[in-house]
């Protein structure tokens, strides 16, 4: 069972109604010509860890120290970004590597 949140929840009928209210403000931004659906786009990032997360080691019952070697890398990450447009056109995915931090 969930604990009892402090956090006061909207109902359901209020948040309905904002995205119905913002939903026709879209829509009557597109009617009026200032923007285009071709040009109305999400994007979503995503970080990739190159490390493995493993957690279970294999040794003999009953050893009080086993040695885990690692690559040392487990702040390097890589970033995927991938978007579309409200036309449904994806956009080519973008990969951002660490860099050496240098301008």
């Amino acid at each position: 069972m969930r604990k009892p949140s402090s956090k006061v929840v909207k109902p359901l009928d209020s948040l309905e109604v904002q995205i119905e209210g913002f939903t026709k403000h879209i829509y009557e931004l597109f009617a009026s010509g200032i923007y285009s659906p071709e040009y109305t786009i999400n994007i979503d990032e995503t970080g990739i860890c190159t490390e493995s997360n493993n957690s279970k080691t294999v040794d003999i019952v009953g050893t009080k120290h086993i040695r885990v070697k690692s690559s040392n890398k487990e702040k390097d990450s890589t970033t995927v970004m991938l978007g579309g447009s409200m036309c449904g056109e994806k956009i080519k995915p973008t990969i951002v590597l660490k860099g050496s931090g240098r301008t």
